[in-house]
């Protein structure tokens, strides 16, 4: 193993001592995971009112929401993670109603995309159809 390897896995195995940055640590860590492999993307792309109505916000379903958030309201939500612009590790997560998520015939690779172009990447170009790691200019 690299040198870079050791040093990285002894800081995981630190912060995993402090539960608190342990949940910030690596809650971040699957945020970034997601938004390089596809595999472990999210469910889809959506819009939702946000932050007020009037005003859409692109965010990405990862789950429905627990259910303990289901019985405190008794309605079906789903888990909707709205990154900012044009840093998607960060954002917030809102808990939105099927009815009030709108989805939108978009890839997660061309939703981030957007966001980190702070919507200058909006032409039609697949790119899902370009070969690994080539983002279009």
């Amino acid at each position: 193993r690299s040198l870079g390897q050791r040093m990285f896995g002894s800081f995981e195995r630190g912060v995993k001592l402090v539960p608190l940055v342990r949940t910030v640590y690596f809650g971040v860590r699957q945020v970034s995971e997601s938004l390089v492999e596809r595999s472990a993307g999210f469910e889809s792309v959506v819009l939702v009112e946000a932050p007020r109505e009037g005003l859409y916000s692109i965010g990405f379903v990862t789950n429905e929401s627990p259910t303990a958030v289901h019985e405190g309201v008794r309605e079906d939500l789903y888990n909707v993670f709205l990154p900012n612009s044009p840093n998607p590790t960060a954002g917030r997560l809102l808990l939105v109603p099927e009815g009030d998520i709108h989805e939108i015939d978009m890839s997660a690779r061309r939703g981030l995309r957007l966001l980190v172009t702070t919507g200058l990447g909006t032409d039609d170009i697949d790119e899902d159809e370009l070969p690994e790691g080539v983002v279009q200019q």
